[in-house]
């Protein structure tokens, strides 16, 4: 889930996928986003040059709720960069395992092991080896689902703001010490 721009990176994630079927398991991909049609011409050539199109989605105008991601096993943020991944939280909050890239902002979400994965970012066979091992290790998925939906509750709006404001009164802190010497 995500909009189609570069930074989305889902070249990574539709090679990842090329690579676990080429490992003979069973995959769909299901790419969600708004359209930039550029990217989502190049991410469609992708699919149409690794022979992926009978396995691989794409929805421009979808509508995400529970409802559409309960149909999935697993999410995936394969994305290199972004300010405040809100996709990742919405999967775990339906109950969702995630596997996100290991940018800043996705690792402060997950809690490596306990309430999902990370990959290294722009590494598609990374990728693809964490898929095979949430594939191959099915028993370890409840917990790990369970564990999301309550690391979700501690981004909370209310905590999200509180935090801000205390990221932004350290730095007003921090320049009003520097600015004194």
């Amino acid at each position: 889930v995500g909009n189609f721009y570069w930074q989305k990176d889902h070249q990574t994630l539709i090679e990842a996928v090329n690579i676990v079927r080429n490992q003979g398991y069973k995959v769909e991909l299901h790419l969600v986003g708004g359209r930039n049609e550029e990217i989502l011409k190049k991410n469609q050539v992708l699919v149409q040059k690794l022979n992926l199109i009978s396995i691989v989605f794409f929805h421009t105008n979808k509508r995400v709720d529970k409802s559409f991601l309960s149909q999935f096993d697993l999410f995936v943020l394969s994305t290199k960069s972004e300010y405040s991944p809100i996709a990742p939280l919405e999967a775990m909050a339906c109950s969702l395992p995630v596997l996100v890239s290991d940018i800043a902002p996705n690792m402060e979400l997950i809690q490596y092991g306990h309430d999902g994965f990370y990959f290294e970012t722009a590494n598609s066979i990374d990728c693809a080896d964490k898929i095979i091992t949430i594939i191959k290790n099915p028993q370890n998925l409840h917990l790990k689902k369970e564990n999301g939906y309550n690391r979700v509750k501690e981004f909370t709006p209310d905590i999200i703001v509180r935090n801000l404001e205390r990221f932004y009164e350290n730095i007003i802190e921090t320049n009003n010490s520097f600015n004194k010497h």
